[in-house]
């Protein structure tokens, strides 16, 4: 499956998933809790908030005397929310450069968003993330590759990760030879105990 075609699966699925508006809970302890009012009654608040991430909703139980305030998301807070969160897979890869397709569909991605959200308070962190794919683009254009987050020429880099790879087996080496000293330890302490007893 293509990245085009998996960034419109994004775009288009994540309203279906998530369009719903949602409500913003602020504590007196300054902790803001996003998600999903299950109940208010008997002076406790219920609601089904989200990470930050959004990898899981954990069940939280307030009292109301803790509530400072909350807001209720309207429908275009809502979308802009998922529209956003359709975004955040991105993600740029140290030891690899993408290809110019990668990066130009992100960069179309990006800038949707940013036409369609001009006011959003994450209009920076997007435009931070075109001008990190445009850098990179920049590089990809020279014939320059990546590895450990710094970019060199293809024959670099293979030495590069040949002297990664020769570094992660003398640290293997190292981690035997300790268990073998751990075990060839304990195999002494063991003997010694054996001899006592006998």
């Amino acid at each position: 499956m293509t990245t085009k075609v998996i960034l419109a699966a994004l775009m288009s699925a994540c309203p279906l998933l998530w369009a719903h508006a949602e409500s913003v809970v602020a504590l007196k302890s300054g902790e803001v809790l996003q998600g999903e009012i299950l109940s208010d009654t008997n002076g406790t608040l219920q609601i089904r908030a989200f990470s930050a991430n959004r990898t899981y909703s954990v069940l939280r139980s307030v009292s109301d005397s803790d509530v400072k305030g909350i807001h209720e998301e309207t429908s275009s807070e809502a979308t802009e929310r998922t529209d956003y969160q359709a975004l955040s897979g991105f993600q740029l890869n140290p030891d690899q450069e993408q290809t110019v397709e990668w990066y130009n569909q992100w960069i179309g991605a990006f800038q949707k968003f940013v036409k369609s959200y001009p006011d959003s308070d994450k209009v920076p962190i997007i435009r931070h993330n075109i001008a990190l794919c445009q850098s990179e683009d920049k590089h990809v254009a020279e014939g320059k590759v990546k590895f450990a987050d710094r970019w060199m020429t293809p024959d670099e880099k293979r030495l590069e990760v040949a002297k990664s790879a020769i570094e992660a087996l003398k640290n293997k080496l190292s981690n035997l030879q300790k268990r073998r000293d751990k075990l060839a330890q304990d195999v002494d302490t063991a003997r010694d105990n054996l001899a006592s007893v006998q």
